[in-house]
């Protein structure tokens, strides 16, 4: 009996130490000071999601609104887990899953807001029985992988403290009034790029557009009369519809998404 427990524990020990344990991919992200701008050039927060994936060429022809907001029906048997990150500008972040073992892809995608000019998906082979290691940099509108040679040896935080962000965008002038010299008969001011306004509209009581839409509407008014009880309101409004059925009307719920497992990581 101590000859077993001696051999269950090695056993065990050695499962640790190898491949017992399962791969590994770690996932290292630098979200620089410049990323995600909105149209004005304001960097904010940028959601990003991460796919297991059992295959990559769904990942690869998607469009981003099917692949963001409905992975499982976009993806259908080749998505196997998922995760969701939020980074601010300025932050980086390590993070360690455990890919199941028919996992062989994982998949990025990035929602920036200027997406007309977003590089926004990157897609990422993996052994899901060994170590793997993925460094992406989010900067500006783009996911930025690190290639595997500098990958080892690349930290996030350094990363961040090596970036020079672009100057911000110069604003453009405000308007301002220029008064010309008054002539002997009439003083002008004029306004740089200023449109005339608009002339005034006539009153509702005088004005021709709301006086003929108010002659061609049904002489009718659909409201209930004063001390009319809810079950005759209901009866004159099925009358005025034409038709006899004044059961209510309910509406069905929308379907709940399909749900994506969540990602394993390591503590």
């Amino acid at each position: 009996m101590k000859k077993f427990a001696l051999l269950l524990t090695a056993l065990t020990a050695i499962c640790a130490l190898t491949a017992c344990s399962g791969g590994r991919a770690q996932l290292l992200v630098a979200s620089q000071a410049n990323v995600n701008p909105d149209f004005s050039g304001r960097p904010s927060p940028v959601v990003v999601k991460v796919y297991e994936l059992r295959r990559g060429l769904a990942f690869r022809q998607a469009d981003f609104q099917n692949l963001f907001d409905q992975p499982m029906q976009t993806l259908g048997a080749d998505i196997l887990a998922a995760d969701e990150l939020v980074f601010v500008p300025g932050e980086a972040r390590s993070i360690t899953y455990l890919p199941g073992p028919d996992a062989r892809f994982l998949g990025i995608v990035a929602g920036f807001r200027q997406m007309d000019r977003a590089r926004w998906r990157s897609l990422r082979p993996i052994d899901a029985e060994g170590k793997n290691l993925i460094a992406l940099e989010l900067n500006d509108a783009s996911i930025i992988v690190i290639p595997e040679s500098r990958a080892k040896g690349w930290d996030p935080e350094e990363a961040l403290k090596q970036h020079e962000p672009e100057p911000e965008p110069e604003l453009p002038a405000a308007r301002t009034a220029v008064r010309t010299e008054p002539s002997p008969d009439q003083t002008l001011t004029s306004y740089e790029d200023e449109t005339p306004p608009a002339p005034p509209r006539p009153a509702p009581e005088t004005d021709p557009d709301v006086l003929e839409r108010n002659r061609r509407m049904p002489s009718e008014d659909m409201d209930a009369a004063p001390g009319m009880s809810e079950p005759e309101e209901t009866r004159a409004a099925v009358k005025a519809a034409g038709t006899s059925d004044t059961r209510p009307r309910s509406r069905r719920a929308a379907p709940a998404p399909y749900a994506v497992p969540p990602m394993k990581t390591a503590r």
